[in-house]
């Protein structure tokens, strides 16, 4: 890993555009390792995770949509992986928190709102850990401040992370909208629509909210696509048997 990943880093790291093919292909190995081996990648030092969780958060923030995907759907099965290992708690400590900012930095720019539905996904999950009491020690430092779990914490960071990011939100909304989203993470649909519905609030957001409804619109086409075959099935010798 030390040889391939950190010569490719310095190939890529400097911008977002630079050796497209290098860069996807990069992250796509990635999603592979964490897919087919991810014990391999328990297994690795400190310094040698952090340098695949880095490459990880540096892939959603590519603009280019498939770079993109690559790195949520690694991300998300990363978060999956982790959660029948002993070593979750560890994980979570380390990492809850700058993957959370990261998601939420994601998920707050309009430009990276074809991947809403793995941010939600993301997002989702990441609530479900912290409500489920999977991190045994504060996230927060005891000694510049007191909280009092980790869902307290967690809920007031994502309150100020979004008061900092929109200034014509006031906390109370701020407020609203996370305990909202405490409220329905045993449910991913109605947790999208909290999460899509706050957002179109935001003026950033309102003018074009099309790409917020890339999934909807992809169910309608398939649906409808199923029925026009249903139809033309029903059709005798309308089909060519194959």
């Amino acid at each position: 890993l030390d040889s391939t990943f950190q010569c490719t880093l310095d190939m890529i790291k400097t911008n977002l555009q630079d050796f497209p093919d290098v860069r996807r292909n990069f992250f796509e190995m990635i999603r592979a390792i964490n897919a087919k081996c991810f014990p391999a990648l328990l297994g690795l030092q400190p310094a040698q995770f952090k340098l695949v969780m880095d490459s990880i958060c540096w892939s959603i923030q590519h603009l280019d949509r498939t770079i993109a995907e690559i790195g949520l759907n690694t991300m998300l099965g990363m978060l999956t992986n982790f959660e029948s290992t002993q070593a979750a708690a560890q994980f979570y400590k380390g990492y809850y928190m700058h993957i959370l900012k990261e998601i939420l930095k994601v998920l707050s720019d309009t430009f990276h709102k074809p991947g809403f539905r793995l941010h939600t996904a993301i997002l989702q999950k990441l609530f479900i850990v912290i409500q489920s009491g999977a991190i045994p020690v504060p996230l927060w430092n005891p000694q510049n401040a007191n909280f009092s779990n980790n869902v307290h914490f967690v809920q007031q960071s994502v309150v100020n992370l979004i008061g900092n990011s929109f200034k014509n939100i006031t906390r109370r909304q701020a407020e609203e909208f996370v305990v909202g989203c405490f409220k329905l993470t045993n449910n991913l649909k109605d947790f999208k629509r909290h999460v899509r519905d706050f957002l179109i609030q935001l003026k950033e957001f309102s003018v074009d909210k099309d790409e917020l409804y890339l999934e909807e619109k992809q169910k309608a086409q398939d649906d409808q696509k199923a029925r026009d075959q249903a139809g033309r099935a029903a059709v005798p010798g309308l089909i060519k048997q194959s």
